[in-house]
């Protein structure tokens, strides 16, 4: 079922129907389709089809064909069914169908079925589009008469019109038919004929078939009746001027709109895990759909049902693309920093400034993909003076919505509000100074308009191992929790907080071990990254932590943050530092650099990615190319791993090893080396 976001457009197509283009292919599939092309009845014909009235010299003759009369018209084929009639002519039995017709030339004297029925003056035609010749069908006793044609092709898949414009002259009081066989038959005998009965006005008349063909079909075109119960004086009399067919181009306002409605939405899709974020897939799959819907699109010979199926298909990728973006959750309290002040969103007083008070928010959920923003008492709003001017009263409260946007700083957001002509607008300061007032008249780029939306756990505080921006705030006797996956064996871990032993066991578990980094030095072809053994972990000190069973989301009770930029250990050949933010694409993680983990250390190749809270060896001027080693109180441990200029090491099975994790001999450059 279509969503109520499509329901104007979708009553605006149906309001549109008859104005959807249209492209004449009559020439294309029906020949002779305005009857020019025939022999003209030049004297009356009877619906017995056993003589021909001659109206000049008031005599009859008898149809030479001796049964049925349905005149030679070119391109159409003469039709009758039903029993034959024998009829006393003359003391002599002669055969009739039932059914007469022919082409008659408009304002001749020739009638159908009886005298009375003579074909008309085209000039009666008020649309005037008789001209010509017309073809006169009449039948009657319930026989079957129509003329028909094979189309001159296949009939392209699509949606056709076709119309046929004739003079009906009904005589009594029933004028009703039993069958309708004016339309078109598809190759498998699919009939799709006109709707109409009942004929009960003399006069011009227009019956119009449309039909959809979903595969091209070479069927036949068709024009005639069944007649009902009832003889020549109440049974309807034809004189068909033309047959039109016209493909219907199908109507793709809708599926133009869902389009642009899709691509807008790709287009300013924030790819990642964080709030109002969307994952790459989720991504990708949208535009997959956006090309599938543009492709029908622009196919010309599109019907409307595969239109309407493109339009259905495009909406479910739209609705799954919305429900896979990460919204804010209700029932979780939100901090709201402006990025150039660092300070915080404040609804306390009359109007919305920034403040040094870190006041946690909710999004409550409005219409259409609007939230609105509350600290649970005051809501944030634009006063009723103007569509910039921002309020705290209740009664005001306005409707938001965000957008992510990635510097290289960092993510961030515009907070968008909707004001009353509909027109969304930024939400800024004019100055950076506490206490300074927010305004809704703000352009996207500008530094006052950039916001920090980040999770409050509770009364707590939650540091996501996927942040782009770094913790700078300090806390107090705060409940910490970390959003991480610490494995089984080695991480590398940096926090902006102590952490004592005693939290430590009960945190990490009984055997866990941590190390710091003292120094490194040069033992011949090698270089010894020195650490030393502890029982904690010190605020801003990136680690080793050595865990004998994972631990996940692991939470810090009552500890005091305080975060600093410098997070950095520095030796001789080799720095370890630490990292607050996930390091993406801007990672200064370079070539020669090494990241250490559970496996071994791993040799950096420059662009390389590193989750927050963690740590890496940074490679200094001097190092050269020395295969590198750790050593925790003079024990070595993790591993070693050759340097990108030393030759590639092998076991003694010839398989190649990265980092060595058992003492041994293995083959370098051809020659034994022993691992201690």
């Amino acid at each position: 079922m279509r969503k109520n976001r499509l329901l104007a457009l979708a009553l605006a197509a149906i309001a549109t129907t008859a104005t959807w283009a249209q492209e004449d292919v009559t020439s294309t599939y029906i020949d002779n389709a305005d009857f020019s092309q025939g022999t003209v009845i030049t004297k009356g014909v009877t619906t017995y089809a056993y003589d021909i009235y001659d109206a000049t010299n008031n005599t009859k003759g008898k149809d030479a064909n001796g049964s049925g009369l349905q005149t030679g018209v070119t391109g159409w084929t003469p039709n009758y069914e039903g029993s034959t009639y024998y009829i006393q002519k003359e003391g002599t039995e002669v055969p009739g169908n039932g059914c007469s017709g022919g082409i008659y030339t408009y304002g001749g004297t020739a009638w159908l079925g009886a005298p009375a029925n003579v074909v008309p003056s085209a000039d009666t035609d008020e649309e005037g589009i008789a001209s010509g010749n017309a073809l006169g069908i009449t039948n009657v006793w319930t026989h079957k008469g129509f003329y028909s044609q094979t189309a001159k092709s296949a009939l392209s898949a699509g949606s056709y019109k076709m119309t046929i414009r004739m003079y009906c002259k009904p005589s009594g009081n029933n004028t009703a038919i039993a069958e309708n066989l004016f339309g078109y038959v598809e190759s498998d005998g699919t009939t799709h004929y006109g709707s109409t009965t009942s004929f009960s006005t003399s006069g011009w008349i227009t019956e119009t078939i449309t039909f959809t063909l979903s595969n091209a079909d070479q069927g036949t075109f068709s024009l005639g009746y069944e007649a009902a119960n009832a003889g020549i004086a109440n049974v309807p009399k034809f004189f068909i001027d033309n047959v039109t067919l016209e493909s219907i181009l199908a109507n793709k306002e809708e599926l133009l709109a869902l389009i642009t409605e899709a691509e807008a939405k790709a287009e300013g899709a924030s790819i990642g895990d964080q709030l109002f974020q969307v994952s790459e897939e989720d991504k990708t799959n949208l535009e997959k759909q956006i090309s599938n819907a543009r492709a029908v699109y622009n196919n010309s010979k599109a019907t409307q049902d595969q239109v309407d199926a493109a339009c259905e298909t495009l909406e479910n990728a739209l609705d799954a693309f919305q429900s896979a973006v990460n919204l804010p959750d209700p029932e979780t309290p939100y901090s709201i920093q402006q990025k150039s002040s660092k300070l915080y969103l404040n609804l306390e007083g009359e109007k919305a400034a920034i403040s040094e008070t870190n006041t946690p928010f909710y999004f409550t959920e409005g219409e259409d993909g609007w939230y609105y923003i509350t600290d649970g008492t005051n809501y944030f709003g634009l006063s009723t003076a103007n569509k910039w001017d921002t309020s705290t009263n209740t009664d005001t409260k306005s409707k938001i919505t965000v957008e992510p946007k990635t510097l290289d700083e960092g993510l961030y957001y515009y907070i968008l509000t909707k004001t009353t002509d509909n027109t969304k607008q930024c939400l800024g300061s004019d100055n950076t100074a506490a206490g300074s007032a927010l305004y809704s008249d703000k352009t996207r780029e500008q530094d006052n308009s950039y916001w920090i939306i980040t999770e409050m756990a509770g009364d707590g505080l939650t540091l996501d191992e996927t942040e782009t921006t770094a913790i700078s705030d300090e806390y107090t006797d705060t409940d910490v929790t970390l959003k991480r996956t610490l494995v089984a064996g080695w991480n590398t871990i940096v926090l902006p907080f102590d952490v004592d032993a005693s939290t430590a066991e009960s945190v990490f578990g009984n055997g866990y071990e941590v190390a710091t980094f003292s120094n490194d030095v040069q033992l011949k072809d090698e270089i010894v990254l020195n650490y030393t053994s502890a029982s904690a972990i010190t605020a801003n000190t990136p680690s080793l932590l050595y865990l004998k069973a994972e631990v996940q989301n692991p939470k810090f009770e009552g500890v005091d943050v305080k975060p600093t930029t410098d997070l950095t250990v520095s030796g001789t050949y080799y720095d370890f530092v630490g990292t607050y933010v996930y390091l993406t694409d801007n990672s200064p993680i370079v070539s020669g650099d090494y990241i250490v983990n559970n496996a071994g250390i791993a040799l950096a190749n420059g662009g390389n990615k590193l989750k927050a809270f963690r740590a890496y060896l940074k490679k200094k001027s001097g190092a050269g190319a020395r295969s590198v080693k750790f050593a925790i109180d003079g024990t070595t441990a993790i591993g070693s791993i050759e340097t990108e200029a030393a030759a590639p090491l092998y076991n003694l099975k010839g398989q190649r090893v990265i980092a060595p994790q058992q003492k041994g001999i293995y083959i370098s450059d051809g020659h034994k080396k022993l691992i201690k």
